[in-house]
């Protein structure tokens, strides 16, 4: 395993490994070292899933993985450092058949530079309320936050309008009032002289 971990760094590399600040958390991050085109194996994204689950008492949840058989497993290897995306550019790619050693295949070209992500699957998501907060989960959020922001705005916009219509008809009101009763009041004072 430690070999595979070297070979994010080896020259010839289609990716290498990267510290970087992403959404305001530090981590590890996978790039494109150069572009790479669709069906390309990554063979140093090497990965393995453990046979046993993690004990009860790893509250970390690092690099583990609910496999298709309900079990939480643990991931060794250098595809632990592929971020989840529902817009992927990668598929997991099992190794002979063997479901437990993986590795991965881009699904579109990529460019230079650019993430190397793998969508996770709906099993990474074990509790219902849980929500995902890849990148372009989060863009749809932000477009659904602003349009809901706008609709709002655009309500208290109508609203405000609609008070000052009200407004503005009470004040003419009063104003009529206003010169009715000095109209009353001046009769009334001409009449006591």
């Amino acid at each position: 395993c430690a070999r595979a971990y070297a070979l994010l760094f080896h020259g010839s590399a289609f990716v290498n490994l990267s510290f970087e600040l992403l959404g305001g958390i530090s981590q590890f991050i996978i790039r494109a070292r150069t572009s790479i085109p669709r069906g390309t194996e990554l063979d140093e994204l090497f990965g393995v899933m453990s046979r046993d689950s993690p004990p009860s008492y790893d509250n970390t949840k690092l690099s583990q993985m609910k496999c298709k058989d309900g079990q939480i497993r643990i991931l060794f290897g250098p595809l632990r450092f592929v971020n989840h995306s529902c817009k992927a550019n990668t598929e997991f790619y099992h190794l002979n058949g063997n479901i437990k050693a993986q590795v991965l295949v881009t699904s579109r070209d990529i460019k230079k530079g650019e993430e190397i992500t793998v969508n996770y699957g709906q099993a990474y998501f074990t509790n219902k309320s849980a929500e995902c907060f890849c990148f372009g989960c989060e863009a749809e959020r932000e477009q659904r936050r602003y349009e809901h922001l706008v609709d709002f705005l655009e309500f208290l916009r109508s609203d405000v309008d609609e008070r000052l219509k009200k407004l503005n008809k009470s004040r003419l009101e009063i104003q009529h009032l206003f010169w009715l009763a000095i109209d009353g009041d001046l009769t009334d004072v001409e009449s006591d002289n």
